[in-house]
C-alpha cells in the first residue's frame, strides 16, 4: 500500500472533483468521457479522508445514565 499525506490526498481530491466537473461543463457526449467523470467521482469519493465522529467515554454514558 502506498502512503499519502492528508494534504496530498486533499489535494488529489480536490484536483479529481474539479476534473469531473470539466468533463460535465463541457458536456459529456461519448459514453468514454461519461465514464471518465463516473470513475473521477469514484475515485475521489475513495481518496476522501473519513470524518470520524466522537466517540463517547466510559464516563460520559455513566452520566447520561438515570439515576436510581
Amino acid at each position: 500500500m502506498i502512503g499519502i499525506s492528508n494534504a496530498d490526498r486533499d489535494k488529489a481530491v480536490e484536483f479529481i472533483r474539479a476534473y469531473a466537473s470539466m468533463l460535465q461543463e463541457r458536456g459529456m457526449r461519448t459514453t468514454t468521457q461519461f465514464n471518465a467523470r463516473r470513475m473521477a467521482l469514484n475515485l475521489a469519493k475513495k481518496l476522501e479522508r473519513k470524518q470520524t465522529l466522537p466517540v463517547e467515554s466510559k464516563l460520559d454514558k455513566k452520566q447520561k445514565q438515570p439515576q436510581k
